[in-house]
């Protein structure tokens, strides 16, 4: 019988197997085999299977990791309200401002830093009603009849030297309105004077005039409109208006009550032939604006009142040809520079698309939000993922987090698959919104690819 050759001479000195006849070589266990005698050369990738390496491997999720930093990253933005900003592999929006979302459907951006559907918003625009000019078909005027014009169209002013003033006849000013006088034409020169000659005032009261010269009921404060200590009033309504010298003047809100007359406050912000002077009422709460700002909040001693008013204007003796765009707006939805309740039931929003360095088929997300009531996940806030700028959506299963600060929740979704891309965004929709009971209003999102 051959006698078996060693292992060793079968090897050649590159590790290769020598030519040779291998029939009566025995079979070598190399299961035992002694790691002393792997002193050289590697095992080839091919030869050691994946579950050769992974059985003595241990897992390693990195989702707490990226939740971790998604977390941090918001709260940072928060703390030194920062505006959205992206990494290579994260971004960050805490709706410090509006820049970073866009496709806003029945939604708002709060100032208080949230998107919402429900939600208080300072109104930019009147909303509502039907926007009239005051003519002498709405007016009744008193003192100097010679000297009274309406200028042009809806202008109210005077082309003589006699003081006199305006009134309306019909129920003008109902509900939530804004009553407003823009500048027009003013030649004459000013005057500061507190107490007399003024050279124009207008206001509102809850009486009508129903004569030529207004003055049924005692409403008619004739030519003592721009005269703040003459005659007595008889009446027993407020009048509250305005009174000022001129463009750029001083502008003092008074009131007269059954011949009681007072300043509530004197106002030096700038105006000039351009700004708009109003009056507008919400609820009960009467303001005085310049340009839709506020500049007084009337106290309910002054005036709170909620029915029908009526319009009033004055010129005093030096306001030879002044004309005044005066027109009125009644039954607003919203109040331009006031705060009015939107409310929707269902809404959506998307952030702008991100560029991510390298394309991506899976992303995630952590979202804070607060809320009034219960709101479901994935139900009343929806989340859904795109990698292809919005073309396609993967719609979200998000999971609750611990909570991001004391009344404020978290939640997250990792490795969603989507379909593959750079351009990456989210869009949040809600459903079920109800003011009082059911509000979401999501404070910041934290993308993750």
């Amino acid at each position: 019988m051959t006698k078996a050759r060693k292992l060793a001479d079968l090897i050649d000195a590159n590790g290769d197997v020598k030519s040779a006849n291998l029939d009566n070589v025995p079979a070598v266990d190399l299961t035992n085999l002694s790691a002393s005698n792997l002193t050289s050369g590697s095992i080839p990738d091919a030869r050691v299977p994946a579950s050769a390496v992974s059985q003595h491997a241990t897992s390693f999720d990195d989702n707490k990791i990226v939740n971790d930093i998604s977390t941090l990253g918001l709260r940072v933005h928060t703390q030194e309200n920062l505006n959205a900003s992206n990494s290579n592999s994260a971004s960050f929006d805490v709706f410090q401002d509006s820049s970073a979302v866009s496709n806003l459907t029945n939604v708002v951006r709060n100032a208080s830093e949230y998107m919402a559907s429900v939600s208080l918003q300072t109104a930019t625009a009147d909303a509502g009603g039907t926007l009239t000019d005051l003519t002498a078909s709405n007016t009744y005027w008193s003192s100097g009849s010679s000297n009274d014009n309406y200028g042009d169209g809806n202008d109210i002013g005077i082309d003589g030297s006699s003081d006199y003033s305006y009134w309306s006849r019909t129920p003008l000013l109902t509900g939530d309105f804004r009553f407003e006088t823009n500048g027009t034409s003013n030649t004459s020169s000013t005057n500061t004077t507190g107490s007399s000659s003024n050279k124009y005032e207008f206001g509102i009261t809850d009486r009508q005039g129903t004569q030529t010269n207004g003055a049924a009921g005692g409403i008619q404060i004739n030519t003592n409109l721009t005269d703040h200590n003459s005659v007595t009033h008889a009446n027993t309504s407020p009048f509250i208006y305005a009174s000022t010298g001129g463009y750029g003047q001083t502008i003092m809100l008074k009131k007269n009550n059954s011949g009681s007359r007072s300043v509530i406050a004197t106002i030096t912000d700038t105006w000039g032939s351009s700004s708009q002077l109003s009056f507008a009422r919400s609820g009960s709460t009467l303001y005085f604006m310049i340009d839709g700002v506020i500049k007084h909040t009337f106290a309910s001693s002054d005036f709170d009142r909620s029915g029908t008013l009526y319009t009033m204007f004055g010129f005093g003796v030096s306001s030879p040809s002044n004309f005044y765009n005066c027109k009125y707006r009644s039954g607003l939805s919203a109040v331009k520079g006031l705060q009015s309740l939107v409310a929707h039931a269902t809404g959506s929003f998307t952030g702008n698309n991100i560029t991510a360095p390298s394309s991506t088929n899976k992303m995630g997300a952590v979202i804070t939000y607060e809320e009034v009531g219960t709101n479901t996940l994935n139900t009343d806030i929806v989340l859904q993922l795109s990698a292809d700028g919005g073309s396609n959506y993967s719609t979200a299963t998000m999971t609750a987090l611990p909570d991001f600060a004391t009344g404020i929740k978290m939640a997250k979704v990792n490795d969603l698959s989507v379909t593959a891309g750079t351009s990456l965004k989210y869009k949040i929709s809600f459903a079920n919104q109800s003011s009082g009971s059911k509000e979401a209003r999501i404070r910041g999102v934290s993308l993750q690819y």
